[in-house]
């Protein structure tokens, strides 16, 4: 069963303050949860640790509930599903590693308090046939930059052998491209997972039970909402006045159908206050998010992460469209590393950049689908500390667009 509170002020926080576990499903618990470890003297800070989880049947996870050890500098903790052979299972900074472990499963967040449960028979599956290795990742904010701070917090989870009739599934909708200038008040970016991305992902409806948005600092608003056909068809989840350390979760109750070839579009509005400078996406909480964490039945294999960049489907190739428009981040940071910047380089100079061999180097660089629109922008911010003589070589673009016809 599920109970709420709804605290009505300037804006409503429904919060699950009651999760009474079934007597009859032999309910068992396990903590996943980090060892005492030091928070490091910086702003933002996100640990990950791996752990084996039982796998000699298949169980349901029925039920989570925050093991907070540090509330002073626990800002979120996410659990997800490891779909290969783990080996690193020390506490750790979170890094690449870590994203392979891309199955998000449960969550606990400031000013959620006692068990979340899973929607009635319902539930999340672990075990022989599914995943025997979970990842934590918890995000710590050490405001202060105080030394001296420890933190061994986690997630306990409630499971049972007595497997549910639909499986929950998780899904991460938003946008990856946020850039919010300075002095915005109220400034409104879009993600959506996409009629194209519904269309070629869902073989048939679902139906979503929990919503959680979330934004750092500078989020003031955020509004989830299903498109059918290019019409509105309902609202799933607003916070109207959002606030970064206390964002609620939202349980849909009866659960929300989504059907293959909707938009689920999520809307997130900055206020960017006192910053002098402009503000992007990033991990940290001095940047930006812009996402919906979705709980939903019954779960579709790899509809785990719908997302957006600009204009672009992240996670759906539609057959005949080019993918990111052409662009693969990690391919252009080789090409510029191997080709790119050596070629212009070398038939460049600097006063002299309208050669026909300088003027072609320089528009194969120009001409790349990652060197164009909002791509340029990332490339831009991106590159220069990464990539050797970025600087030298855009000095060099500009001398030639403002030399050469």
């Amino acid at each position: 069963m599920w109970s709420f509170i709804c605290l009505i002020s300037l804006f409503v926080i429904c919060v699950q303050s009651v999760c009474k576990l079934p007597t009859d499903e032999n309910v068992k618990h396990l903590d996943i949860r980090i060892p005492e470890q030091p928070v490091p003297q910086k702003l933002t800070h996100y640990v990950c640790q791996q752990f084996k989880v039982p796998d000699d049947q298949d169980y349901n996870a029925i039920a989570f509930e925050g093991l907070i050890g540090n509330p002073g500098v626990v800002h979120h903790i996410l659990v997800f599903g490891c779909d290969f052979d783990v080996n690193i299972f020390e506490p750790h900074e979170c890094g690449t590693y870590d994203g392979r472990c891309r199955s998000w499963l449960a969550q606990w967040t400031i000013g959620v308090d006692g068990k979340t449960c899973t929607y009635p028979d319902t539930g999340i599956r672990f075990g022989k046939n599914s995943y025997k290795y979970m990842s934590i990742q918890i995000h710590w904010n050490n405001y202060n930059l105080d030394s001296n701070l420890t933190d061994n917090s986690g997630i306990r989870l409630y499971y049972t052998n007595k497997l549910r009739k639909n499986e929950v599934g998780n899904v991460q909708i938003g946008q990856n491209d946020l850039e919010i200038p300075v002095r915005s008040d109220h400034f409104l970016l879009n993600g959506s997972c996409s009629e194209a991305c519904t269309q070629r992902m869902l073989p048939h409806p679902i139906y979503l039970t929990k919503t959680y948005i979330h934004m750092h600092n500078l989020g003031v608003a955020g509004k989830f909402e299903i498109y059918r056909n290019g019409r509105l068809i309902r609202e799933i989840a607003h916070d109207s006045v959002y606030n970064y350390h206390k964002s609620p979760l939202h349980f849909h109750d009866p659960p929300v159908e989504v059907r293959p070839g909707d938009e689920v579009k999520l809307s997130c509005w900055f206020t960017s206050g006192g910053k002098n400078h402009t503000i992007y996406w990033g991990e940290g909480s001095d940047a930006e998010m812009c996402y919906a964490f979705v709980s939903y039945y019954p779960k579709v294999k790899g509809f785990d992460q719908c997302i957006q960049f600009d204009e672009y489907d992240v996670n759906c190739h539609i057959d005949g469209e080019l993918y990111m428009g052409g662009c693969t981040m990690e391919m252009f940071e080789s090409d510029l590393q191997t080709d790119l910047i050596q070629d212009i380089q070398k038939t460049c100079k600097a006063d002299d950049t309208c050669v026909t061999s300088c003027s072609a180097a320089i528009q194969t660089l120009t001409e790349h689908p990652c060197f164009n629109g909002r791509f340029k922008d990332y490339s831009v911010r991106l590159f220069p500390p990464k990539i050797p003589f970025w600087n030298a070589v855009m000095d060099l673009l500009e001398r030639h667009y403002k030399s050469c016809s």
